[in-house]
């Protein structure tokens, strides 16, 4: 578990090639259990659920850590949040399993932590 204040690079890292991974899959093929269309005020996004973070982690040749349930990856998400979403909108759909897929991953300099 990440501590308050603490970044996890490899997570930071994981959720950047997740996102484009997201992207292609929900593109290519529909699957509504992983990743879905989710409107909000300001633009199409899309929302993805546990079994999809965790199928991408799984068959990643990183070797990304597979979560044990969502609220360890609600968890990371809202720890890691400045660098992963725009603004200060819901990361969690209410009353659902799925979560939105971060807007802003930003360039990173994993070396010093900032």
């Amino acid at each position: 578990m990440v501590v308050r204040g603490e970044v996890d690079d490899d997570f930071l890292v994981a959720m950047r090639q997740f996102r484009e991974w997201a992207v292609r899959i929900a593109t290519e093929q529909h699957n509504p259990d992983w990743i879905m269309s989710e409107s909000t005020k300001k633009e199409n996004e899309f929302a993805f659920s546990l079994e999809a973070y965790n199928y991408f982690a799984a068959h990643s040749c990183e070797g990304f850590k597979e979560l044990r349930d969502e609220e360890e990856l609600l968890s990371l998400l809202n720890a890691h949040s400045k660098h992963l979403y725009k603004d200060e909108s819901a990361i969690r759909l209410k009353k659902s399993r799925f979560f939105m897929l971060p807007d802003k991953i930003l360039e990173f300099d994993f070396k010093r932590n900032k």
